[in-house]
């Protein structure tokens, strides 16, 4: 047994010794259903221990202050001073005395919706406090397991501390190494300003957003698509049951023009092959670039296939919450995919973006990093700069990293951007990149995220107009 199981199993001894105990000295014998007095019949809370609801493990508690942090109330008994010199952001520091006292029935009774964990260094002074508050019927405590010394060493430690040696899969915890500090510790920059998206509808019908718990919750009914670049992060690591469709499985050189998206059949071949119906719910996720999802829900969009969510956040949020990744390659089985009709309007062609930069007619946004908008970096394409009349807000804009995962900003901040930008619910701009892949990103925001139900994507982007010398094109800051 090592030192880590032998100091948990004396520390459930000792809670259980302790309920004994406060059994004997404050309940005399128990009585039997025929009224007699007997030592035999144990106290009802006792199975609490038994079934190991008297605790919460580290890795638990996390994900709760992590996912919920509303639903846990942290009481640490350790004497002031040792509260002072370290303790848990948001704990209560009430001593065994005042826990049991009037302080500490004032504080249950305010939090008797949450789950209340005491915590000290380690189990032994929470243990005695649970028993007593549990004969006491407060049937919401809790004890952390392995206290405060067992959380520090695990789960508030570098994953390169903690025998994780794999590079691949010590970036991944990271993401919920960071989180847990911030929010235990008081560590890290303060939040930026986000917002959720998700809608956790009851059934998936329409282009959506949902949280990892709703995916958690529904993983066995839909399919789930990794749509990350690496095909190595993939093997090293993924949501369990995951299918991984990188960008290059859905675009092609067509046309002269690189990087373009398939057309709607051979789309459906590639639906085909990772066992998606018509029926299926689809659900996308990425990392550290949203695109890579934002773009295969465009391809599925472009086939008719409307039942489709990204998961807010990615993997780094479903790391951040303590859920499990998996190296198991699934092996769907064909189906016949027959592509329906895509969205009304959904793109636009490089006819329609001529049109509306000479005419003016629609807003044409380029998002695009600035030095590449106006022509300040040696382009790969033909020539450098945008396409005349083109506004620029970079696809960045949109969103920030919270403990390594992508959120989109405020609904009210990207509708006041967009405003500034000349965009409105009301206008039907057409949205270009270099590639069309950021593209996607801003499109998505725009016509899901803000109800700009006129959105276009431009497939070709500047890679397709710079290629045409017959096209101009202009340099330098957007013209008023």
């Amino acid at each position: 047994m090592n030192s880590s199981s032998w100091n948990q199993f004396a520390a459930l001894a000792l809670m259980a010794f302790a309920l004994f105990l406060a059994v004997v000295a404050r309940d005399g014998f128990t009585s039997a259903a025929d009224g007699t007095e007997s030592s035999m019949l144990a106290p009802t809370w006792s199975s609490d221990v038994e079934s190991a609801a008297d605790h919460m493990t580290a890795a638990d508690f996390v994900s709760r202050v992590l996912t919920e942090p509303d639903s846990v109330a942290i009481i640490d008994v350790r004497p002031a001073d040792e509260y002072a010199a370290f303790h848990l952001a948001s704990s209560v520091n009430l001593d065994l005395p005042r826990l049991l006292g009037a302080e500490g029935d004032v504080f249950l009774a305010a939090n008797a919706q949450r789950t209340v964990l005491i915590v000290s260094n380690g189990m032994t002074h929470p243990a005695q406090a649970w028993t007593e508050l549990a004969r006491r019927g407060h049937a919401n405590v809790r004890v952390l397991e392995d206290g405060l010394d067992g959380l520090r060493a695990g789960e508030l430690a570098p994953p390169s501390l903690r025998g994780v040696a794999d590079e691949n899969t010590a970036r991944m915890k990271r993401y919920r190494f960071l989180a847990a500090r911030r929010v235990l510790l008081g560590e890290g920059d303060a939040i930026p300003a986000h917002e959720t998206f998700a809608t956790d509808p009851v059934k998936l019908s329409e282009p959506t957003v949902v949280s990892v718990r709703w995916l958690e919750e529904h993983a066995q009914d839909v399919v789930l698509l990794d749509a990350r670049g690496s095909a190595e992060a993939y093997q090293r690591g993924h949501l369990p049951g995951a299918l991984h469709v990188p960008i290059e499985r859905t675009r092609a050189k067509i046309a002269g023009v690189g990087d373009q998206l398939l057309p709607a059949a051979d789309l459906a071949r590639v639906w085909g092959s990772l066992g998606i119906a018509h029926t299926s719910p689809v659900v996308v996720y990425a990392e550290d670039k949203l695109q890579d999802a934002t773009h295969l829900v465009l391809a599925l969009l472009s086939t008719g296939h409307r039942d489709v969510a990204i998961l807010e956040g990615g993997l780094p949020a479903w790391m951040t919450a303590g859920r499990a990744i998996s190296t198991d390659v699934p092996h769907p089985l064909d189906t016949n995919y027959v592509a329906r009709d895509a969205l009304p309007e959904f793109a636009a062609v490089i006819e329609d973006v001529a049109r509306a930069s000479a005419e003016h007619s629609a807003a044409i946004v380029d998002v695009r990093p600035p030095k590449s908008f106006r022509g300040d970096v040696e382009p790969t394409e033909a020539r450098p700069g945008h396409i005349p009349g083109s506004r620029n807000r970079e696809f960045t804009e949109d969103t920030v990293s919270v403990d390594g995962a992508l959120y989109w900003k405020s609904r009210a901040d990207l509708v006041a951007a967009y405003r500034e930008l000349g965009v409105s619910e009301l206008d039907a701009p057409i949205v270009s990149c270099r590639t069309g892949h950021q593209a996607s990103q801003t499109w998505f925001t725009l016509r899901y995220l803000l109800g700009v139900r006129g959105a276009r994507w431009y497939d070709g982007s500047w890679k397709e107009w710079a290629a045409r010398a017959d096209l101009p094109a202009e340099t330098g800051s957007a013209k008023p």
